[in-house]
Parts: structure tokens; sequence; C-alpha cells
């Protein structure tokens, strides 16, 4: 698919909020249908963070699909951790997402929060949580974690949106955490994989037509 003649990134403004656009669809040619499955270009292309912080890696992985669905949706989409990840006001709009542990997000993702809460504040914003795991916690209801219910009002997430995650203490990494934490997850978090990547997928889908 080619592009029209260099139509740089331009600001679009809408209901008061700053949107990065790009053009990708040549004039006259219509866009592809959703619901083939191919790469569909609805004509403007929107620059999109999405920043992770991940203990185990079950939640980067999340990130990663979630970038990779927006992609294949037509948006330019980059994917970091929330300790490497870009300023947010470089981007149209952004996904933020953490694992949980008991009832909170890692720090890391609520420091970025709060770093960036003005530049969040003032373009689209889309959460989500990763933390549940075993059958009884994955059915069990998901309340906010505490950092989400504190930004509700400040930033104004489009959605919050709370996905199993997943666990192997055999590759599990706990370096980072401290004893009583290292011996809680030792002894209480179920192995198993309890994403439900189509939902992941699907809630991706709509980030991406809400920004087309």
């Amino acid at each position: 698919m080619t592009c029209r003649p260099c139509l740089p990134a331009e600001p679009l403004v809408r209901r008061g909020t700053v949107r990065w656009y790009e053009h990708s669809q040549t004039p006259g040619t219509a866009a592809k249908d959703d619901r083939t499955g191919s790469d569909a270009k609805k004509g403007w292309t929107m620059k999109v963070l999405v920043a992770y912080g991940s203990q185990f890696g079950s939640t980067a992985q999340i990130a990663e699909r979630i970038a990779t669905v927006l992609r294949q949706e037509g948006h330019d989409s980059t994917v970091a951790s929330v300790d490497e990840a870009p300023d947010p006001s470089a981007f149209g709009a952004a996904v933020v997402g953490s694992a949980v542990h008991a009832g909170h997000w890692l720090t890391g993702a609520a420091t970025f929060l709060d770093r960036h809460r003005s530049s969040l504040a003032s373009r689209p914003v889309w959460l989500f949580s990763s933390g549940p795991v075993g059958d009884r916690g994955v059915a069990a209801p998901q309340p906010d974690p505490k950092e989400v219910s504190k930004v509700r009002g400040s930033i104004g997430p489009r959605d919050h949106r709370v996905f199993a995650g997943s666990f192997d203490r055999a590759t599990a990494d706990f370096s980072g955490l401290g004893l009583v934490e290292r011996t809680v997850v030792r002894r209480f978090l179920s192995d198993g994989d309890w994403r439900d990547w189509d939902a992941i997928e699907g809630w991706a889908r709509g980030i991406a037509r809400s920004l087309s």
C-alpha cells in the first residue's frame, strides 16, 4: 500500500484532545474490510505508546500482543517497559498496563502514571492490569487496583481492563523481590497460563477502531 506524497504527521484537535495522525491511504482507495483479517488501513495512522510494568514477563507479553494488534489495524505502536518508555507527549494515545500484586500496580508503573500525569490526561489513554492466576482467582470479581482508582479523575482513562495472568515458577526471576514476597509467591501462586488471548486482542482492536 502506498502513501500519498509526504503528508507529515500532524496534530488534529478533536474535543480538546491533540492526536497525532499520519495519512496512510492512497486517495480514492477504499479501506480494506476489518473482517477480512488483513492489515486494515483506514486512512489515518496514530502513534500509540504501549507501556508496561511486568514482574515475571506475563504482562510484557500482553503488552506486546496489544501493540501487534494495533499495528495490524494500521497504527504506529511503540511498546516498552515503563522504565524505558519515552514520554507519552510524543504520541497521540497511550496504553499503560501493569502486573498487580496484592491489589497494587508495580511501583515502576505507578510512578510512570504519576510522572506523566499531565501528558496522559491530554490524550486518549487505556489502562490494563494483569494478575489473577489460578481457577479461583481468575473467576473472582476483580476490583480496580488502588493506583487505577487514584488516577480515574485526573487522567480519565477511556477504559481499564483486568486480564488473567500466567506464572511459571521454573522460569520466574525472583531477584527483584524481598524475602517475604519470594516466600508468598513460591507458596501461594499457582503455576499455569490463564490469559485469554481472544479477549486481549479484541480489546486492542476496539482501541484501534476508536482511534481510526
